[in-house]
């Protein structure tokens, strides 16, 4: 947020920052020439850069590699490939604040104007690997929740729409989408995106609108989670033992039918508490992003 480095940093003067990954360029650019570093990379992003991929992947690390590397490339010679074989799902060419790309970007060249032109940003060059087994909702609900705990408060658009963003991704997680959240999450990132006054705002809007422009993942994602009876099979199982009390009052006492009630009803619970807790076992597992954003 305002002031800017540039206007007013260190000691209230303006002030350049510079990234320890360009600074260190500095030393072989002298020694060597600009017309060596030039000739590393593509025309437009020479050079080379370290690109910190992590996630669903053999061997994570810190890969130093030519502009213009693609991630087919840095999975296969570098990161061992996808983790136990699995498919690619989607990836984050540079970080969390950079918009989702897919298994047909494998190929994208990752300089600045390749990576733009497919639709996201290269950022920091911070590859987050997704896989077949990890579900795009929950690992966008965590995102949004990272970026609402870093909200400072001082803007409404961030600190009210990051918190409902967080809130609708949840009850998609959980099973409870509704076709209305397609369009209530495009009408929260509108009314959040260019709103506040630094760009975390704008950041935390670009996996959310990923989901929104992958309607179809998305509404497959409306169905995650287990349920073993939603609200309208209990209501059915409720409307079945009234018919059946009022039908037939001399076998049906209205203690048995809430004895059956309660005897059910406490299956059901059993049964979600399971579901639940291997779902959550699961995700400690294998989620890529858990130690990415707690």
């Amino acid at each position: 947020r305002p002031p800017f480095p540039a206007g007013e940093g260190l000691y209230a003067s303006p002030t350049l920052i510079y990234s320890v990954e360009t600074l260190a360029n500095g030393p072989s650019i002298l020694t060597e020439g600009p017309e060596w570093f030039a000739a590393i990379g593509t025309e437009k992003s020479p050079g080379t850069k370290v690109f910190s991929v992590s996630g669903k992947v053999e061997r994570p690390g810190n890969y130093e590699a030519p502009m213009g590397t693609t991630l087919r490339t840095l999975l296969e010679e570098h990161a061992g490939g996808v983790l136990a074989g699995r498919r690619l799902k989607a990836w984050t060419p540079g970080g969390s604040s950079t918009q989702m790309l897919t298994e047909e970007h494998l190929d994208v060249p990752l300089d600045f104007e390749s990576v733009a032109a497919a639709g996201s940003l290269l950022g920091t060059g911070a590859i987050i690997v997704m896989d077949e087994t990890d579900c795009i909702v929950e690992a966008t609900r965590r995102l949004v929740q990272f970026y609402a705990h870093e909200s400072c408060g001082k803007c409404t658009p961030c600190r009210e729409g990051t918190w409902w963003v967080s809130r609708v991704l949840a009850r998609i997680q959980q099973g409870y989408g509704r076709s209305e959240d397609l369009p209530l999450l495009d009408e929260l990132g509108e009314n959040i995106l260019f709103k506040a006054f630094c760009a975390l705002a704008d950041t935390s809007m670009t996996s959310p609108a990923y989901l929104v422009f992958l309607a179809v993942i998305l509404g497959n994602g409306m169905r995650y989670g287990l349920r073993p009876f939603g609200e309208a099979a209990l209501g059915s199982f409720l409307l079945v033992l009234l018919i059946l009390y009022l039908r037939f009052p001399n076998y049906m006492s209205a203690q048995s039918v809430a004895g059956i009630f309660f005897i059910l009803f406490g299956a059901i619970l059993v049964l979600y508490a399971y579901s639940l807790m291997a779902r959550i076992e699961r995700n400690l597992q294998t989620s890529p992003l858990a130690g990415f954003v707690g």
